[in-house]
């Protein structure tokens, strides 16, 4: 039904705007009962089931002490992602793009930026973050963690971080007993803004 404002009107007989009074109360009903508990259901009342939200065009509009939490369509991932507007209009941080693959990326609520790889080296290696128009670069890097993988091939291999950056990070691919130049499968996780 379609809801009809300013019903009943005070010069209306309600018995003759009956009906358009129970058709907004159908429209009001079925438009609460979208993605939220029934009115007398117990422990529902008035509690969303889940939420959907359309996609935005732009960053709705936030005063002081207000954040907003809506949907854009991400430049990053192609699909749509939920974002938090910080108060007066501030920085909007998308969350939940992410690339879940063995060189990864992600995005935390807070706005830090994890990004995960494998790699080797031998001897000093310099080890590039992933690249491209889907991924963020890092504005300021953290911390950065590196972890020899365990091989049954090559035993005594050990690899440990040299350095590292906004761009990559440098490892040191070694022999765990000699300390020769050896290649040496390693991991990483990277932490920043």
């Amino acid at each position: 039904m379609v809801y009809t404002a300013n019903i009943p009107a005070a010069t209306d007989n309600p018995s003759q705007s009956q009906g358009l009074i129970q058709g907004n109360f159908n429209s009001i009903n079925t438009a609460f009962n979208l993605n939220h508990g029934h009115f007398d259901v117990a422990g529902e009342e008035g509690k969303h089931l889940f939420m959907q939200m359309p996609v935005q065009a732009s960053a709705p509009t936030t005063l002081i002490n207000e954040g907003a939490l809506y949907t854009r369509t991400s430049a990053l991932t192609g699909v749509t992602e939920l974002v938090y507007g910080r108060q007066s209009n501030g920085d909007q941080i998308e969350f939940t793009g992410s690339l879940n693959a063995a060189n990864g990326w992600t995005r935390l609520p807070s706005g830090i930026l994890l990004k995960w790889g494998a790699s080797t080296a031998n001897g000093i290696q310099v080890t590039n973050y992933p690249v491209a128009a889907t991924i963020p670069v890092f504005v300021n890097v953290f911390q950065a963690f590196v972890t020899t993988v365990d091989s049954s091939v090559t035993p005594n291999t050990f690899a440990y971080l040299d350095a590292f950056n906004g761009v990559g990070i440098t490892v040191h691919g070694t022999n765990r007993t000699t300390l020769a130049n050896t290649t040496a499968s390693y991991t990483y996780l990277v932490i920043g803004i």
